[in-house]
């Protein structure tokens, strides 16, 4: 036989539909910030992917591929090139 007091704990216990609507609604939040978050970094996350390929990488598969291979050599030619001089000119 179950005393009062240890009524009230089982009770308490029990998911309500409140607290079953503050989890989903928590979920929803967090996938949505989540692909917030994604979509946010995507230029970043190009930005980098770009500078670590060669021009005819980008050039014959297109920016959105996979790389075949990386290379720091943009890094270094960046560096030394005049300030206003075209990246592009050649």
């Amino acid at each position: 036989m179950l005393t009062n007091s240890s009524q009230e704990m089982s009770t308490a216990r029990m998911p309500t539909a409140h607290h079953s609507r503050q989890r989903v609604l928590r979920i929803l939040l967090y996938i949505f910030l989540v692909v917030f978050t994604l979509l946010y970094m995507m230029p970043l996350f190009s930005a980098v992917v770009a500078s670590l390929r060669t021009q005819d990488d980008i050039s014959l598969n297109g920016f959105w591929s996979i790389p075949e291979e990386f290379t720091f050599q943009n890094y270094p030619e960046a560096w030394v090139r005049r300030p206003g001089q075209p990246i592009f000119a050649e």
